[in-house]
């Protein structure tokens, strides 16, 4: 039995040497032998393009036995990009880190992964195909980046290149960052992400210059964006939201933007837009229904502010001060509420609904003028001189409300107007009084007025009939007094 015994232990001790040999035969191999690295690539770089129909390119790799890591040089991921093109993925450096748990259950998880310099590039032709690589094989891994459990990710200075030809949309991303660490108890990654002097550009508009940081955390079934902040030129949007269940999400957010209007001036390349501040402030919800329309299934409640914006066209110069409305989308409908600004003197008021914006849509808007200008009306038309030189001075107040099925052009429209104000100068002026009643019509671009005038004490001018294309216009003067015309005219 000693025998036995002995026979044994010197056996398992043979073993063990054996492995000790082959194990720190493998290490010198890997770490002196340039060629046996290159075999091991080669094996690795067919095993990744058989699952995934990429082509993986490593210059060379370093194994740290001491601290379980492994470092990775120029990486390089090909995916469908023509032999000339640029890769669709390449690194300067990848650093990857294992922690054993147990040697006799193989337990092991990743301890980090870190990423230096990627670039990637993506592109789009005009049918509609990409660079992406074509898979071989249908994949059946069910692994997700929970059970990963990445300890800590860290990526550096990334570059992002998109290009598609289809949509016409470019964008690129510098200075992108990731850091994350992950929470064991609760399988929970957190961290930031951002990115400076992003760009992005559609079709023939100016690029959208932006810097993005965001701070969040995510589980296997809920993602939590703690605070989001995209800013470009003067304007900010800072945005909070949480995800549950991926599969059928449900969403919460909140979310507050100050937009200067001169940011989308130069974006739109429409110097006739105004300048300005507004301001937003209001939060979203939605849930994800597959038998609903899109606009259904999200509701969206905010309010809009403006201290003051300044209108400048060829044909319009004004100042709209105190602009603020509430709006909503709920079940399809939307609603804008409590339209309020002060302009050319006076105060606009109004409100509009949509019902059923995914179907049949139907919209109706009303507003209300008070108190406006005549003066103020035409310098903002660039008319004051011919105004004054007629001296005509006073205030008009009107209604107005349209309605529409599906698309405007089955827009109508009706609106009363008043006005009182005076005629002349000075000893001469005389009181002048108005009102107009008119119908417009879309469909036939055509106006309607009913019993319209303007009046003096001894002098009217009246207007009934219609004006489109085939016009029909009744014009009725009347002066009981041709002197009153002449000292007004005086």
């Amino acid at each position: 039995m000693a025998k036995w015994k002995k026979i044994t232990l010197w056996s398992t001790a043979g073993l063990v040497a054996l492995i000790v040999v082959v194990l720190v035969t493998a290490v010198l191999l890997v770490k002196y032998n340039y060629g046996f690295r290159q075999r091991i690539l080669a094996k690795v770089a067919a095993s990744v393009e058989d699952s995934t129909g990429a082509r993986l390119q490593v210059r060379d790799f370093d194994l740290h036995l001491s601290t379980l890591s492994l470092d990775l040089y120029d990486v390089t991921l090909h995916g469908a990009e023509a032999n000339d093109a640029e890769p669709l993925v390449k690194a300067d450096h990848v650093n990857v880190g294992i922690k054993i748990l147990s040697f006799f259950h193989a337990q092991w998880r990743l301890q980090n992964l870190a990423i230096d310099h990627p670039v990637a590039r993506v592109f789009v032709n005009k049918a509609g195909g990409n660079n992406f690589p074509k898979p071989k094989k249908p994949g059946s891994s069910t692994t997700s980046i929970f059970d990963l459990a990445i300890q800590k990710f860290v990526l550096n200075r990334g570059e992002v290149y998109y290009n598609d030809k289809k949509s016409l949309l470019d964008a690129e991303l510098h200075d992108f960052n990731i850091n994350t660490r992950f929470d064991n108890s609760q399988s929970r990654y957190y961290g930031d992400l951002g990115y400076h002097q992003g760009r992005i550009q559609y079709g023939t508009y100016a690029p959208m210059v932006h810097d993005l940081q965001a701070h969040f955390d995510a589980t296997p079934t809920r993602f939590n964006l703690d605070q989001l902040v995209l800013a470009t030129g003067g304007s900010h949007l800072s945005l909070k939201a949480a995800v549950d269940d991926y599969s059928n999400p449900r969403i919460q957010a909140s979310y507050q933007a100050i937009l200067v209007a001169d940011d989308f001036r130069r974006l739109l390349k429409d110097p006739s837009l105004p300048t300005g501040t507004v301001r937003l402030d209001g939060s979203l919800n939605y849930q994800s229904d597959p038998n609903r329309p899109l606009l259904e299934t999200v509701s969206l409640n905010g309010t809009m502010d403006s201290r003051e914006l300044n209108v400048k066209t060829p044909g319009v110069h004004a100042r709209v001060q105190d602009l603020g409305a509430r709006y909503k989308l709920e079940g399809g409908n939307a609603e804008v509420q409590d339209i309020h600004a002060q302009l050319l003197g006076g105060r606009l008021d109004g409100k509009l609904v949509i019902r059923d914006l995914a179907g049949a849509s139907r919209g109706k808007v009303q507003a209300s003028l008070k108190n406006l200008s005549l003066q103020e009306i035409a310098a903002a038309s660039g008319n004051r001189g011919s105004l004054e030189q007629a001296g005509v001075n006073g205030r008009i107040n009107a209604t107005a409300d349209a309605n529409w099925a599906k698309t405007f052009n089955n827009l109508m429209a009706h609106s009363d107007a008043t006005i009182r104000g005076v005629l002349g100068k000075s000893a001469c002026a005389v009181p002048l009084t108005g009102a107009i009643h008119a119908d417009y019509t879309n469909a036939a671009k055509q106006v309607a007025l009913n019993q319209s005038y303007i009046k003096t004490p001894q002098t009217s001018l009246t207007l009934n009939g219609k004006v489109s294309d085939r016009s029909q216009l009744q014009i009725h003067v009347q002066s009981g007094d041709l002197h009153e015309l002449e000292l007004v005219a005086a």
